[in-house]
This record gives C-alpha cells, structure tokens and sequence, in this order.
C-alpha cells in the first residue's frame, strides 16, 4: 500500500512562502497506529483489516494540518503456484503418475487443488485427484497436469506441468520351462 501526497484533483501541497514541502506519513491498521513512512508493507496486516494513512505537510517551519486518507479493506488476494511436477520423471504404462504442487497463498489460508489430467491433449474424464493410473495412458503417449490452486474465497491461476512421454514397459517373463 502506498500513500499518494495529492488530492482528488491531482493537486500537490502548496507553500504560500514557495517552501519545499515534505511529508510525514502514520499508516493505521483497525485504528491502530503501525508504522510511518510512504508505504506499508503487507506484513502489518491481514485481509478484512481496515487501512488508512494520515498525512501531514511541513515547510520546515510549521507543520500544515494533518489530511487522513479514505479507508480502504484488505482483500484476500488468491493462492499462487510455483511449481508442477510429476513423478516419477521416468514412467511407463504400468506407473501411476503423481502430481507435486509447490504454492503458497499470502494471506495464510489453506490451499485446496483442482487437477485437469491431459494426455495426448485430452482431457481424462473420471479422474480428478492428484494421481493418474496407467490405465489412461499408453506408450509414447504425452501426459501433462493443469493444477488450480484455491484458497475457497478465490481461484488462483491454472498452472501446467511439464509433459511427460510415456516409455515402453518391458516384458516380464514369469516361468520358463
């Protein structure tokens, strides 16, 4: 959050003596004073918080009256994903596939997935977990996952994995005779 030293004209401070003028900022978080400074750092508050600066101008001689800003509302601001990957990175048509998401979310809310498997660039109907079995896939086909991540009041945005070709499964000889 920054503080903006204009008024809704988009007019400046003035000094009737042609002072350089500089400001003093007090930022207030539900009413309650937490820092100075031209900014506030989203660490001094949490989504639902009520938010405001006061303002005051000072020549260097006196100091003008003090002007507090309109009262703004942290939002939720939703998860975000880092990173997709899927295991193993070595697979074959007998492996069940399993997606790893790396996110985050800066309000600390706990973060729910939504996963859209792909092969060949298809959607896989039925499956919607972070797992995909090998019987929806076959040899040198492409598989990759879209995963969106939600913190229940806001999606984040869709993120896809790298894709993944499936190799060849080797024979297996049980008996010989």
């Amino acid at each position: 959050v920054y503080a903006c030293f204009r008024d809704a004209a988009g007019n400046t401070a003035s000094d009737d003596d042609g002072d350089d003028i500089d400001y003093t900022a007090a930022w207030y978080v539900d009413d309650v004073y937490v820092s100075g400074g031209t900014s506030l750092s989203s660490a001094w508050f949490d989504k639902g918080q009520e938010i405001y600066v006061i303002i005051t101008p000072d020549d260097g001689e006196d100091e003008g009256d003090p002007v507090t800003s309109d009262v703004a509302t942290a939002i939720n601001t939703p998860p975000e994903i880092t990173d997709v990957s899927i295991s193993p990175a070595t697979a074959y048509t007998d492996d069940t596939l399993e997606a790893s998401v790396t996110a985050s979310d800066a309000d600390g809310d706990t973060i729910s997935y939504t996963y859209t498997w792909y092969v060949e660039g298809t959607v896989v109907t039925g499956v919607s977990g972070d797992s995909l079995a090998g019987t929806y896939f076959d040899k040198h086909e492409e598989v990759y996952v879209v995963v969106t991540p939600s913190d229940d009041e806001e999606d984040g945005d869709d993120f896809t994995s790298d894709s993944l070709t499936i190799l060849n499964s080797p024979p297996s000889l049980t008996s010989v005779s």
